[in-house]
């Protein structure tokens, strides 16, 4: 699905937000790795990276790394793949 557009549910006014929903399982979030540093080193989230959107930076996927992908988590990494 190269061109997809996602349907936003819901965004977050800040990264700690961001983490927040993502912890409680309430989907999945693209952004900057520098924004989930400590949780990646700690081994809290998954991280699948994204390439070649445009964008001129890196962009990453993460979610909760000991509970199941939800279906749009899914969904997204078969996109990004």
């Amino acid at each position: 699905m190269v061109g997809a557009t996602p349907v936003v549910a819901m965004q977050a006014g800040s990264g700690d937000t961001l983490k927040q929903m993502i912890k409680a399982h309430l989907g999945v979030a693209v952004t900057y790795r520098v924004c989930i540093e400590w949780e990646y080193a700690a081994s809290q989230v998954h991280v699948v990276e994204i390439t070649d959107l445009g964008t001129g930076r890196d962009l990453y996927q993460y979610s909760v790394a000991d509970g199941a992908p939800s279906p749009a988590a899914t969904a997204f990494t078969e996109l990004a793949a």
